[in-house]
């Protein structure tokens, strides 16, 4: 019994229906948010997503970006990778960074994905928002191709 159940799951983790490594596929990306604009996503008002795809149109890295509370990001990374699906929390840390210790990186590593985000000080920006980096051997070189960190600037004023 326990081989026809090991079966069934290796056939939708390969079908797309079950995800591997707990990357996210395009199709979900496309039902969840529409079809891309530009090569992003758009997530809500002024706040988006970019991939970096893999073999088998599973997403490697995700790069958020806006200006997002860190709630608001969290709650977004919930949406992306289900708790499940991340494996076992690694580590967590906040690291005091930016120009004058102007702001908090953090990295949210667990077994199969990690999350770094850059948490500004007050009346600063930061973009992108946020990186959700997958861990499968499959997406090896689009980890290694992320070369792109964190531009912090003064927050300017917002149109209504």
């Amino acid at each position: 019994m326990w081989q026809n159940v090991r079966l069934a799951l290796v056939f939708l983790s390969l079908s797309g229906v079950l995800p591997t490594f707990g990357q996210v596929s395009e199709k979900k990306l496309r039902n969840q948010y529409g079809k891309p604009s530009n090569g992003s996503y758009t997530l809500r008002t002024r706040v988006s997503m970019s991939t970096s795809d893999g073999p088998r149109g599973k997403a490697c890295v995700l790069t958020i970006s806006g200006q997002l509370t860190e709630t608001e990001l969290i709650a977004i990374f919930d949406d992306l990778v289900a708790t499940g699906a991340r494996g076992a929390e690694l580590n967590s840390l906040g690291i005091a960074a930016g120009p004058n210790g102007t702001g908090l990186q953090w990295v949210r590593d667990y077994e199969k994905v990690s999350l770094v985000y850059f948490q500004p000080g007050r009346d600063r920006v930061v973009n992108p928002a946020a990186f959700i980096t997958f861990k499968s051997k499959s997406c090896a070189a689009a980890r290694e191709a992320q070369t792109t960190g964190f531009k912090i600037t003064k927050q300017t004023a917002q149109p209504e």
